[in-house]
């Protein structure tokens, strides 16, 4: 019997779902009676599929269905014979065709599991062992070929590596030998590095030399332009009755006998107007209360002076003498950047005495001239009269 081209794969899946994945099912061969015996069932089976019987009614269903029609109708009525209509005929031919295929479903099962016996399934896999054994005497053979191919070109990759090295022995000597020469090259450059290196620090040694003399060529310079117009000025100052001491303390005392000493510094710098009037306005100087013999203006100066070049702002103790009697008066000038020679009276009031809540003055100091002290911040009714007429003054840096 050949099985259609549909059954034969029906039949493959079945077997191979059956089996399981790992393990490919083979065609089912079928020896002659077994093919005729299969033959014969599914012919007798497709010619009843074909043919329908006609419904036939055992004699127990006949009999049972005249009884419930003879109850019917009655008595006296027979009952006639049933007559089944096109639609019944066809339910039932449809109801009868299920079932024979339920029927050849069975059967083709059944045919199968005979197929597939124990022993069937034992030549299956030993057919299989055989062929996967060729296929892997077929890789192994190819496997020699290849290996026998890989070797003889490994053989000759050799040889042809051996020739390298033999040129890489060859370089390296020779890259040995430029190595040295490199090196000897590269001491000579080093040693013309460090003479270049060192000429170069004495030219510039040289350079630093010439450019101090030139810096203090024009130093030497300046310093003559300004002691000449320090002696013009001191010889003029000479003229006019002021005297002007550098670098010495003043040879002065208050009234209780205590020299007046100055405290320079040396970093102090020339203030402009703005930065003195408020330094002077900032420090209390004035507010300490005039007493004799212990704090006069021989103290207001020296303190005013001290505290001015303590906060890095250059100052000038100043001593003048009144004409006509040798009673002198001491106070302090700055030499502003913006308004040249300022002279600042810092003197307070008495204990007790009334006046102006800010004593710090400005005063216009020249021989011959009166000498008055204006406030520095006005204040409605206080002003000051004039102290006598100027005779000389002496000027401590």
């Amino acid at each position: 019997m050949e099985l259609t081209p549909e059954e034969r794969k029906k039949i493959y899946e079945e077997e191979k779902a059956r089996l399981g994945a790992s393990e490919k099912p083979k065609d089912i061969d079928l020896t002659p009676g077994e093919k005729r015996r299969i033959y014969e069932e599914e012919k007798a089976r497709l010619e009843a599929l074909n043919k329908p019987k006609k419904l036939e009614l055992t004699p127990e269903e006949r009999k049972r269905i005249y009884e419930e029609e003879k109850a019917r109708l009655g008595a006296s009525e027979k009952p006639k014979e049933i007559e089944l209509s096109a639609e019944e005929k066809i339910r039932i031919y449809e109801e009868e065709k299920i079932r024979l295929g339920a029927l050849k479903k069975a059967k083709r099962r059944a045919i199968v599991s005979e197929i597939l016996a124990p022993q069937t399934l034992f030549l299956i896999l030993l057919i299989g062992a055989l062929i996967w054994g060729a296929v892997a005497q077929i890789r192994l053979s190819n496997c020699e070929n290849s290996c026998s191919a890989t070797k003889s070109s490994l053989t000759t990759t050799q040889a042809d590596l051996s020739k390298v090295n033999a040129g890489l022995a060859s370089t390296q000597a020779n890259l040995t030998a430029t190595q040295t020469d490199l090196t000897n090259t590269k001491a000579a450059l080093v040693s013309a590095d460090a003479n270049v290196d060192y000429l170069q620090g004495q030219l510039t040694n040289l350079q630093n030399q010439l450019d101090q003399v030139k810096v203090s060529q024009g130093q030497l310079t300046n310093l003559q332009n300004q002691l000449n117009q320090a002696n013009a000025e001191l010889s003029l100052y000479h003229q006019t009755g002021i005297t002007v001491y550098s670098g010495i303390q003043p040879p002065f005392t208050d009234m209780a006998g205590a020299p007046v000493l100055l405290v320079r510094n040396p970093a102090a710098h020339d203030p402009s107007w703005s930065e003195l009037e408020n330094f002077i306005l900032a420090d209390k100087t004035d507010s300490n209360y005039y007493t004799v013999p212990t704090y006069t203006c021989a103290n207001y100066a020296e303190d005013v002076y001290n505290h001015a070049e303590g906060a890095g702002i250059k100052a000038i103790y100043v001593n003048i003498f009144f004409q006509g009697t040798t009673i002198g008066h001491a106070l302090d000038a700055f030499v502003t950047t913006d308004r040249g020679l300022i002279y600042i009276d810092c003197g307070g009031l008495r204990q007790g005495e009334a006046g102006p809540s800010d004593s710090d003055t400005t005063v216009s100091v020249k021989p011959g001239t009166a000498y008055v002290p204006q406030l520095i911040v006005s204040q409605d009714g206080w002003y000051y009269s004039s102290m006598g007429i100027v005779a000389t003054v002496q000027l401590y840096w």
